[in-house]
């Protein structure tokens, strides 16, 4: 098997997780785990499960409603084998806008309300693992 250094990935794990399927998500981890050289990171970005609010609209809105988002919880677990985890969580309003330009401009209010909110509140965890 090949090794590498770096591994970077934004919004794949939820489209892994096709139809509810947890166990494919923890799978694809482990081999990137494996594919990584000792000291290599593992750099992503996924969609969270966020609040309510954010699976009601996301059940209204979306047409795709097999993604399986994913929680902090389970973005820390498919990550323990690994020596170093540091992660961040942000955006609560920026997934609400309809067109670029709405989502960039509720993007600036979400960076100016980032330390009200709980992690758990967010929508977008990013994560850089060592192994």
């Amino acid at each position: 098997m090949e090794e590498y250094d770096v591994i970077c990935f934004k919004s794949v794990l939820g489209g892994i997780g096709y139809g509810g399927n947890k166990a494919a998500q923890e799978t694809a981890v482990r081999n990137l785990y494996r594919a990584l050289k000792p000291g290599g990171y593992l750099v992503f970005a996924e969609n969270l499960t966020a609040t309510p609010v954010h699976q009601l609209l996301r059940r209204k809105f979306n047409r795709w409603n097999t993604w399986r988002y994913i929680t902090i919880k389970e973005a820390l677990a498919f990550c323990s084998d690994f020596s170093e985890v540091r992660w961040r969580c942000f955006g609560f309003l920026g997934t609400f806008g309809r067109s670029e330009g709405q989502r960039r401009a509720l993007g600036r209010i979400d960076t100016a309300l980032d330390w009200l909110l709980p992690s758990s509140a967010k929508y977008i965890i990013s994560v850089a693992a060592r192994k």
